[in-house]
């Protein structure tokens, strides 16, 4: 056991906690030396906190604590998924397609009607004869 938890042992997770606000149960976890709570990222933030508020050197945690979630990298297994095709877009260019395409027709439609009807009222009786 290095100095630096001996030291912070000493003290204790309770006083720790209070002074540096770092969780209790995150304290204990860095002096037993087990860090399955914890995430890399957190234990290195904390081990730097303890390292310059208490001025003890926890190299030698950080190290082992690294070289531990290393070899848990290593052993997990990451299963890539397949993106799932996102046919949203294509579906909704369709159904535009489609209500541009009913939109012309009806418009085409009623005006041929409106042509035909202008034409039959227009229509001249026979030519009169003028004498």
């Amino acid at each position: 056991m290095s100095d630096g938890i001996g030291k912070l042992k000493l003290i204790g997770a309770q006083k720790i906690s209070e002074q540096t606000h770092i969780s209790k149960k995150y304290i204990e976890a860095i002096l037993r030396q087990n860090y399955e709570s914890i995430n890399k990222v957190q234990l290195g933030g904390f081990i730097s906190i303890l390292e310059r508020e208490y001025k003890v050197d926890l190299s030698e945690i950080k190290s082992n604590a690294l070289n531990t979630f290393a070899q848990e990298e290593e052993k997990s297994v990451f299963i890539v998924e397949e993106k799932k095709k996102n046919y949203t877009p294509i579906y909704i260019a369709i159904a535009v397609f489609i209500v541009i395409v009913g939109a012309i027709y009806t418009f085409v439609s009623q005006s041929e009607d409106t042509t035909e009807t202008k034409i039959e009222s227009i229509k001249i009786p026979a030519v009169v004869e003028l004498n």
